[in-house]
């Protein structure tokens, strides 16, 4: 039989203590109440954020009856109960006035805050009004904490939460619907920066990984093959249906013989499907060369990428370069504040400067292939290698060239796509270093604007330490 709790009411327990001397006794103990139901159990105080008597069995079961009812309506949050506001803008509403306002009206990157904004309006925060939230800064502590546990988060999406909620309740101050922020009395977790938590990114001059991720590219030119998917026919079955065809059999037969549509084999007649001669080679491989070289070269960053055109190249003033291999023409971009991440902010153009030959020369190269074309200036240098169309991303392809470049990847090893633009800063202030330049001209160089975020960027050979060493 199964085991009666000590309450008397199924699902209803106490957490007993080892020293406990009334584990039995049910409510003449002093251990915290208990709740369990459909799989889900919880300290009952912890989740509903209320001291419960552990000597009220009446006070702990009218709990318990919330707990169960959450559940079985799917509103059961483990970090706490939702309590709904009484009044006011709720958290949730101003995070809707918040995505729509301030994330897409900037067209800010939304990989990440979608998931994080969707979690807390379905969280125990969601429903309370941030009047509410501004007095409970232990309420938000104990959700952060609860959540860390329950949802098995790193320190990272820890801190990411934290800092979320702090720039909106920053926003929520600055439109004076709260009078102070909650948030400053929720100290960070030990061991996490206000970066995200990442660690420090690799030099890419390591092992090699700029010359590796260009060799690499190539690969990602495939021929498309058969179906990956399981299907009635094979090229085998496609080959037999057109010799039937050819023999002089009806293909309404043939479609009955081999169990297909009588379009199908229309279609396979007609060489439009099943046909290897058709399948073309993706240029994939290619697309991710120019954006390789272009971002080493350049520090642009991912969004951008997206968006460049050849109508922000500024065509009618070269710049004068010479290399090893002689003098050349370098170009400048200017980008609009649509593209780009800092004119979002400030409404300002942002200047690029190319002053490499190999990507002088892809830039030339892209505005001769679609010279005589109907997109002309409009052709994205970054799109599809063969229309110029823009490409809505091309993360799939960021993650497939660092596995084939046999690369170890992720923000835990500190080599990401954004680690490049780390690459650039650093490289740039090695550079002014050795004319004696300022740092206020690689800020304009990077186009980061703020001297702590420079600093944050420059990463320092492991071999910079013994050069400077032996200098002194």
């Amino acid at each position: 039989m199964p085991r009666r709790a000590s309450s008397g009411t199924k699902g209803l327990g106490k957490h007993h203590v080892p020293r406990c001397s009334r584990p039995s006794r049910g409510e003449k103990c002093g251990c915290s109440w208990r709740g369990k139901y459909k799989g889900q159990r919880s300290l009952l105080h912890l989740w509903c954020n209320q001291p419960i008597d552990p000597h009220d069995k009446a006070a702990a079961e009218k709990v318990f009856t919330r707990f169960k009812k959450a559940i079985d309506d799917h509103q059961y949050d483990p970090a706490g109960e939702r309590v709904v506001s009484e009044g006011g803008t709720t958290l949730t509403e101003f995070l809707d006035d918040w995505w729509r306002d301030h994330v897409e009206a900037r067209e800010l990157n939304q990989s990440g805050l979608k998931a994080e904004k969707n979690v807390l309006q379905q969280s125990a925060l969601g429903k309370r009004a941030l009047v509410d939230l501004e007095r409970d800064s232990k309420g938000i502590l104990h959700w952060l904490n609860q959540s860390y546990k329950q949802r098995d988060w790193s320190k990272k999406t820890y801190g990411e939460y934290r800092n979320l909620l702090n720039r909106i309740f920053k926003l929520a101050l600055a439109l004076k619907k709260i009078t102070s922020n909650p948030m400053g009395a929720i100290p960070p977790m030990a061991g996490v920066d206000n970066q995200r938590g990442e660690l420090r990114h690799l030099r890419l001059t390591r092992e090699g990984i700029e010359r590796k991720l260009l060799a690499a590219c190539p690969l990602l030119n495939r021929t498309q093959g058969s179906p990956n998917k399981q299907t009635k026919l094979t090229q085998d079955k496609a080959d037999a249906i057109r010799v039937e065809v050819e023999r002089g059999a009806l293909q309404k037969d043939v479609a009955q013989t081999f169990q297909v549509s009588p379009a199908i084999v229309s279609a396979i007649v007609a060489r439009t499907i099943w046909n290897p001669a058709q399948r073309v080679t993706t240029t994939k491989g290619d697309e991710m060369a120019r954006r390789v070289k272009f971002s080493f070269d350049t520090g642009v960053r991912f969004g951008e990428l997206q968006k460049i055109q050849l109508k922000h190249v500024l065509w009618n003033e070269p710049i004068p370069y010479e290399d090893a291999q002689g003098p050349f023409f370098g170009y400048r971009l200017r980008l609009p504040p649509s593209v780009t991440k800092g004119g979002k902010t400030t409404g300002k153009d942002e200047i690029v400067t190319v002053a490499t030959r190999r990507s002088a020369e892809m830039l030339e190269a892209r505005r001769d292939q679609f010279a005589n074309t109907t997109l002309k200036y409009n052709a994205y240098i970054f799109g599809d290698d063969r229309t110029g169309f823009p490409i809505k991303s091309f993360r799939k392809s960021v993650n497939a060239l660092f596995t084939l470049a046999g690369l170890a990847w992720g923000r835990e090893v500190g080599l990401v796509w954004h680690t490049i633009r780390h690459e650039y800063a650093s490289r740039a202030v090695e550079a002014a270093a050795r004319k004696g330049r300022s740092l206020a001209e690689v800020q304009d160089l990077t186009r980061i604007k703020d001297v702590k975020t420079q600093q944050r960027y420059v990463h320092t050979r492991d071999d910079a330490a013994a050069e400077l060493a032996a200098a002194l």
